[in-house]
Parts: structure tokens; C-alpha cells; sequence
């Protein structure tokens, strides 16, 4: 039977994780009988090159799956055709026998796999915790005190120098980290040709990275989430902390359709040490952040939060009759496909839920005007600046107003988010609009800026609502 893959989704192969970017002859992909055994299936021929196609992206808190709306997700006979879950809907993740069984099946395969793979274990531990110095082709690793950046270099002279070679050094400078920020930190440097160049293939803000990191037993996989989650996030991600005292926790920006969203959120729930969850709360929900959180046995929730509708690159290759794949972590069960399916999944949506106002054209239009100070920029660039942000968009997902004492006198605030056509963000809005915004309302603020990856407007700048006809 004929199959169509996301390019961005992930499948459960021999040898680790694979995207459906890289399927290619060969491939051993597991799949699900229909009496619920698993088994591996190699794909006996090269795919052709993928075409776009109609899919859903369902977004939960403990996860993101993306498939044909045509297809089943689950086991079972009731399982629902995805095209009609709707938000507030239970999807239910692959069986725990069958990641027992996936993991049990890695472990026996892992030192075939080392032996053969271009990464070892702890050089991806390292790649992990690294950042990139590209004007000195070199890994850094930023520590607080020089006797921490000193223990660090002997531990990497002891640990990476005998299979990498290169050299380890340590200085002083300023590390450059997410929305803005930097900071004056000692830094440990390590010069390695071989594994500057894979560090090169990494780049998780841009959804780059190389397969030598997942698709080479999960052993590796995890060290390189090791690696990145005990002190990697800032230099490969764009990471900020929120929370107070002791309820102290990371956000991340990750967009929704980015393969690095997909890839560790499925990673982390085989991984089972942390998760990353989306907020369910609506106010305080953007769909392109995720807060990072120890992991729990029990306490992931797979409630539908959100739905996106759009069009995706697709792979197609053959599985096995009455088959069904493990796609991001759950059982996709497809079903033949029909010149008439085709035609159906082949068009756009005619109700793409990132419709109504035009933003791109209202960008233009107001930056057309010749008094204008600052450049109006999308929402996904804009969020990046620290501040004088100038930016446009539609408010969704309005908080009720809250009072609050200021420097400047008592105001209010009121959590909003603010989305256009390239992505979304939260935002604190301040003053009198805090009680007058609705959702549907456009607003155009500048002179914004950001506080741990929350956009506020401020008293130098402006907010108003804005009719797009005028």
C-alpha cells in the first residue's frame, strides 16, 4: 500500500529516528500488523521526489503530530480519521509494549551501530552542549568562573581529544545568546576539524540537523539531548526562563511546523527524562513555545489543543497491506489511495484557518508611509530584537485585565496573543487597551520590546488597533 510521509514527521527505524525528509532505499521503518505485533519494513525502493500535499497538524501538550487527513490515528477499530478529530479531542500515543519493544531492539543493535556511525556517544554529548565560533572553527562552551571553564578543558582533553584530536583552550569574551542578550563569561574552546564540521550541520533555530545525531541508535540521540539539556539550550535554541522563586522553569521558541519541534518532542517521550509541553491555558498559549519540564510517568496529556490545516512536502513510499506506521509517536493507519482521495488531498484547504487579513500587504502598506520611523517586520523576525520592535498582527486568545502598580502609577495589563502569517508570540499589552482588545482586533504596536521571550508594548512607543481598509 501506497504511503505519504510528512517531510517533517518522524519514524521509528533500525537504526533510531528517521524524518520523512530522509527516507531513502533501504530504510528499515517499523509497522504495526493487524494483530498489533510489530515489525520492521524495509522500503525496497528510492522514493520519488516528495510532493505537497493536504495535512493536519494536531497540537497537544505533550506532543505534535502531523498525517493525511484521510488516514486513522490510533489502534483499533474506532480509531478516527484524522481529517475529523477536533480540538479538546483525545489522541492516544503508540502503546508502551511497543516503545519497550522499539528500545529493547536499539539496545541489541547499539554496538553494531557505534561501530559504523560517523558520531560517537560522547561526541555528541558535546555537540550538544556547544555552541559555534565560526571566526575561530572552533566549539565553545561558556562557564561562569575560570575554574569551572579549567575543569571543563581537562575534561575534554581527557574525553574527546584521544578520538577527535585537536586542541582545547580557554579565554575570556562575550557570548552572544537568544533575543538579544549577551554576557561576559569565560570560554572553554575546542578546535577539532571533524567535529566543527558536524557541529556545522547543526543549526535547531533554522530546523537543521544532522542525521549522524538521531539516525545512529538512540544511545547517541540521548546523549545529545544530554548534552543539550543540561547546559546546550541557549547556545542552540532560542531559550528564556520565566516563572518565580523556586517555580523557576525554560521556554522554548520552537515554531510548530519546525522538524526540531517534532524531533524532540519524539525524542523526549522515548528519552522519558523531560518533556516539552505547549501551554494549555489559551492566553498564555503560543503555539511556537514550548515550556521544558522534568518528565512524569502518567502525567502527559494528549488532549487536541489546536489544529493546523496546510499543505506539507510528502514522500510516498510502499508498507505492507493492513499495515499501519508509527508516525511521531503514534499508530497512522492509512488507506488506499484513490484517484478521487488524491484529487481531494491534492488541493488547498478552502477554510486555512491563517486567513482573513492579508498581513504581508498591510506590512507593506505601512511601511510605505515616508514618516515612518521603524520598519514594520513579521512577527517571527520582530520577537527577535530586544527592543524598538515594530510589528502587526492579529490578537487571539485575550486574558481578562489585571490590575497592576507600576513605577509610572496604577494600569492594568492583559495577556494576548499576537499572531501573523509567518508565526505568533505572547504578549503583555499595557494600559487602556488591556480592557479594549477583542479577539479579531488587528494591532499595530512599535517601540515594543521583549522580557524572557514575552513582547510588551511600552510608554515610549505605541498600541493601537487599526482598521486595515484605512
Amino acid at each position: 500500500m501506497r504511503l505519504l510521509v510528512p517531510d517533517n514527521s518522524v519514524l521509528w527505524t533500525s537504526s533510531g529516528l528517521c524524518l520523512g525528509r530522509d527516507l531513502t532505499y533501504g530504510t528499515e521503518i517499523y509497522t504495526v500488523d493487524a494483530d498489533d505485533n510489530l515489525h520492521l519494513h524495509p522500503i525496497m525502493e528510492e522514493p520519488d521526489d516528495p510532493e505537497e500535499f493536504r495535512t493536519c497538524t494536531m497540537l497537544t501538550k505533550a506532543g505534535t503530530h502531523t498525517s493525511i487527513p484521510v488516514y486513522r490515528i490510533g489502534g483499533g477499530a474506532g480509531a478516527p480519521v484524522i481529517g475529523q478529530v477536533n480540538e479538546e479531542d483525545i489522541i492516544e500515543p503508540v502503546e508502551d509494549k511497543h516503545v519497550r519493544s522499539f528500545i529493547a531492539a536499539q539496545n541489541e543493535a547499539a554496538a553494531g551501530l557505534a561501530e559504523r556511525a560517523p558520531l560517537s556517544a560522547i561526541g555528541a554529548y558535546y555537540l550538544g552542549r556547544s555552541g559555534l565560533k565560526p571566526n575561530k572553527e572552533a566549539l565553545y562552551f561558556a562557564s561562569s568562573s575560570m575554574e569551572s571553564a579549567a575543569r571543563l578543558a581537562r575534561e575534554m582533553q581527557d574525553n574527546l581529544v584521544p578520538e577527535f584530536g585537536g586542541e582545547v583552550s580557554i579565554m575570556q569574551g562575550i557570548v552572544r545568546l537568544g533575543y538579544g542578550k549577551q554576557e561576559a563569561r569565560h570560554i572553554t574552546l575546542y578546535r577539532s576539524d571533524r567535529l566543527y564540521k558536524l557541529r556545522c550541520r547543526i543549526n535547531l533555530r533554522e530546523g537543521k540537523i544532522s542525521s549522524a545525531v538521531y539516525a545512529w541508535g538512540m544511545g547517541i540521540l540521548y546523549q545529545f539531548l544530554r548534552g543539550l539539556f543540561e547546559s546546550g539550550l541557549e547556545y542552540h535554541l532560542d531559550a528564556f526562563t520565566r516563572g518565580a522563586g523556586g517555580e523557576r522553569y525554560a521556554v522554548l521558541n520552537v515554531p510548530w511546523n519546525s522538524p526540531t519541534r517534532n524531533l524532540l518532542q519524539s525524542s523526549c517521550h522515548l528519552w522519558k527524562k523531560y518533556r516539552l509541553s505547549m501551554f494549555k491555558t489559551k492566553h498564555q498559549r503560543s503555539v511556537g513555545e514550548v515550556k521544558v519540564e522534568p518528565y512524569s510517568a502518567g502525567d502527559s496529556d494528549w488532549t487536541v489543543l489546536e489544529i493546523k490545516r496546510h499543505v506539507a512536502r510528502c514522500h510516498e513510499i510502499e508498507v505492507p497491506d493492513e499495515h499501519s506506521v508509527i508516525i511521531d509517536n503514534m499508530i497512522v493507519r492509512p488507506v488506499k489511495l484513490t484517484e478521487d482521495i488524491l484529487d481531494e488531498i491534492t488541493s488547498d484547504w478552502e477554510d486555512k484557518q491563517e486567513q482573513g487579513q492579508d498581513l504581508a500587504v498591510l506590512r507593506r502598506k505601512i511601511n510605505s508611509v515616508a514618516a515612518l520611523d521603524t520598519i514594520v517586520k513579521p512577527i517571527r523576525e520582530a520577537v527577535h530584537g530586544k527592543s524598538g520592535i515594530h510589528t502587526v498582527g492579529i490578537i487571539k486568545n485575550v486574558s481578562k485585565a489585571i490590575e497592576s502598580s507600576t513605577r509610572y502609577g496604577l494600569t492594568k495589563y492583559a495577556f494576548v496573543i499576537l499572531r501573523d502569517d509567518t508565526g505568533e508570540v505572547k504578549m503583555k499589552l499595557w494600559g487602556e487597551l488591556a480592557d479594549n482588545v477583542a479577539e479579531g482586533d488587528i494591532l499595530e504596536i512599535s517601540g515594543a520590546y521583549t522580557r524572557n521571550g514575552i513582547l510588551n508594548n511600552s510608554m515610549d512607543g505605541h498600541a493601537v488597533v487599526i482598521d486595515p481598509d484605512k
